[in-house]
């Protein structure tokens, strides 16, 4: 929205992509998660749309993590995901409970990164010192 009210809206390439999560990346663009095309989409301020594939992991939740990377709710990989500024998935970490539904993740104070698990009726946490 522009500072006098008006929506400018950016239609997506992928029909019924779903979009949902969404965060300010470390490169000042917006990154946003797109459930249904298995995709993580990239927009910049001037409009320029990037789509990177998600590999089977029905991303829905998105964060930025202490590391400078995103961080992924795989809701359909059952899974959490790290992501480069780069597109690149560099880590799948599978969710302990079967079919938990993972849809949202953030960065909690002690700096690890915290997910829920909506069909699991539980709160997760993915310690980071062990990841490299």
């Amino acid at each position: 929205m522009t500072l006098d009210g008006t929506i400018v809206e950016y239609p997506l390439p992928t029909p019924d992509a779903f979009p949902n999560g969404i965060v300010v990346g470390p490169d000042d663009a917006l990154w946003f998660t797109q459930l249904r095309a298995d995709k993580v989409g990239r927009l910049t301020p001037d409009g320029h749309l990037t789509e990177y594939p998600a590999l089977g992991s029905g991303p829905v939740g998105i964060a930025v993590g202490p590391d400078g990377a995103f961080w992924l709710a795989g809701n359909t990989g059952n899974e959490i995901l790290r992501m480069t500024v780069e597109g690149e998935i560099t880590h799948r970490f599978p969710v302990p409970t079967p079919n938990a539904s993972v849809l949202r993740v953030d960065v909690g104070p002690d700096g690890n990164i915290w997910f829920t698990e909506d069909s699991g009726n539980k709160i997760g946490r993915l310690d980071l010192r062990a990841v490299r």
